[in-house]
């Protein structure tokens, strides 16, 4: 399976080490042209990849949530792991395969909505046994 091996390899060459910003590039194809951006709830990762299959990514959850609030910090966390995950030099600064993340974002996705069935947020998830305990079934 082929690692991520990219432009965005020669624009980000050290490692990333911040938080990014609303409008920070996600994905560049190989024209220069930005196909997504860290605010999109759809993040376009087909240039990065190298086979046929859609690889998408999207943060649409929680849309009829009584707490927006929480759903677009839920949001800003799943970004912000697979944006982690995207950059991530697993080793020999290969990065992790498209296939990899998006396997990961189909779990993040049900963490997500577990959180908010106990509206609590991913980096609050420690603070209720219940939501633990549903993670462990």
């Amino acid at each position: 399976m082929k690692n991520i091996n990219t432009l965005q390899d020669t624009i980000f060459d050290e490692e990333i080490d911040y938080y990014p910003k609303e409008n920070s590039n996600i994905v560049i194809s190989s024209k220069c042209l930005v196909t997504s951006r860290f605010s999109d709830d759809c993040w376009d990762l087909s240039s990065l990849n190298n086979t046929v299959s859609p690889s998408k990514i999207y943060f649409n959850i929680g849309d009829s949530h009584k707490n927006q609030e929480l759903v677009l910090k839920i949001k800003y966390e799943m970004k912000l792991i697979i944006f982690a995950l995207l950059n991530y030099r697993v080793s020999n600064n290969e990065r992790n395969s498209i296939s990899t993340v998006k396997s990961e974002n189909v779990s993040l996705r049900y963490i997500a909505s577990l959180c908010l069935n106990f509206d609590l947020a991913i980096s609050e998830c420690d603070q209720s046994p219940f939501l633990y305990n549903q993670f462990m079934e």
